[in-house]
């Protein structure tokens, strides 16, 4: 495809015109019929053959990975299509022009039949997410990133493309026209075809999100796939008009719901070993006094979670450093105050004084803090 790109600008640019020019040189004002028959007749197969190779990449049906390249392509063709259109404006010429006409319609199909099918892949994606993955960002989202990149890059191309409304049926699957409207109203044909193209690969990642086995190494796959498809939409101004505000909303909500229940079903696990009800017990005619027993519970359930969440979280991620920061201290300033306190209330009582140094309490509030704000997500990508 590279090398057509480059063939086809040196023939109609160069070769075919340089032709031409010796076609009418030779014949003069003489006999102009006779020049073009000749123009024809020298050039015709050349033309032919080259031309033919766009309306085959057409027929062949590209797979959509090969987009970029195919667009590329398409680009070329339109190109060089008015200089071809000139130069075989003859009737001997109109075979040629009739080729060009040909691969220009199916050109057109194909660009929507491509989006269609980038579309219906990312909807039934049936990759697993990977738990030993950490809850990174997923590979089709990287992948459905960069076509969306594709698709803005040849944003004039596409546009004079696409004339028509995407189609939202997808075999065993449909999208509701009310659901692309409330995001697309007003927007082009080719907006539409990327807002939607967007709200499957959401629909897909909500899919995958629900399938961990962990609910909350769900949220935080969640949490990590939104964030990367909004960096990329803030990095681009063009790319932020065509999606739209209403779509960036959604995706900012859903990042920060995603981010509240991860923070706050790890914190809860935590939490609800420094819970103090069920802890005091009261006795007649003495005020209530703190059981050993209940805080000795307190402490080792603390301790289990500690561990659990260390080996576990230390080897989740969330690649963005400015989203692992804000996590990371949201957290802390959730746990560290309430853990200090718990210490603090049953280590100057006399009755559970004793636990604190007899090895119940294994982590002080510092080693909890440095959990937080150290060892979570310590595997993710700098």
């Amino acid at each position: 495809m590279e090398l057509w790109i480059q063939v086809s600008k040196i023939c109609v640019k160069i070769l075919f015109e340089r032709e031409k020019k010796l076609c009418d040189q030779i014949f003069g004002d003489v006999d102009a019929a006779a020049a073009a028959d000749c123009f024809i007749g020298t050039v015709k197969d050349s033309a032919v053959l080259l031309f033919r190779f766009a309306e085959d990449l057409s027929l062949r049906k590209q797979p959509h990975h090969t987009m970029a390249a195919v667009l590329d392509v398409y680009e070329a063709f339109l190109w060089v299509l008015p200089s071809t259109e000139a130069l075989f404006a003859s009737t001997p010429g109109k075979g040629i022009r009739d080729v060009c006409s040909q691969a220009y319609s199916l050109i057109q199909g194909d660009a929507v039949r491509m989006l269609y099918d980038l579309q219906h892949d990312i909807l039934h994606d049936a990759a697993a997410s990977d738990e030993q993955g950490g809850g990174g960002v997923h590979p089709t989202t990287n992948f459905v990133v960069g076509q969306i990149e594709v698709v803005v890059k040849n944003k004039d191309l596409l546009t004079g493309l696409i004339r028509s409304a995407p189609s939202l049926n997808f075999g065993d699957t449909a999208i509701p026209d009310e659901e692309l409207r409330q995001y697309a109203n007003g927007s082009g044909f080719l907006e539409q075809y990327l807002v939607l193209t967007v709200i499957v690969l959401l629909r897909n990642l909500d899919k995958k999100s629900r399938s961990y086995g962990d609910p909350c190494l769900g949220h935080l796959f969640a949490m990590n796939n939104l964030r990367s498809i909004l960096k990329a939409i803030e990095a681009s101004p063009n790319l932020q008009e065509m999606v739209g505000g209403r779509l960036i909303t959604k995706m900012n909500d859903d990042l920060a719901s995603a981010r509240a229940s991860y923070e706050t079903t790890t914190c809860e696990k935590f939490l609800t070993c420094l819970r103090r009800d069920g802890i005091y017990t009261s006795r007649c005619c003495f005020r209530s006094r703190a059981s050993k027993a209940a805080v000795r519970r307190r402490l080792n359930s603390f301790n289990d979670v500690f561990k659990k969440v260390d080996e576990l979280h230390s080897l989740w991620k969330i690649p963005d450093l400015q989203l692992r920061n804000e996590v990371r201290l949201r957290m802390s300033e959730i746990l560290v105050p309430r853990y200090r306190k718990f210490i603090e209330e049953f280590g100057n009582k006399p009755e559970t004084r004793l636990l604190l140094v007899e090895g119940n309490m294994k982590h002080r509030p510092e080693e909890l803090e440095a959990l937080v704000r150290q060892r979570l997500f310590a595997n993710s990508d700098s």
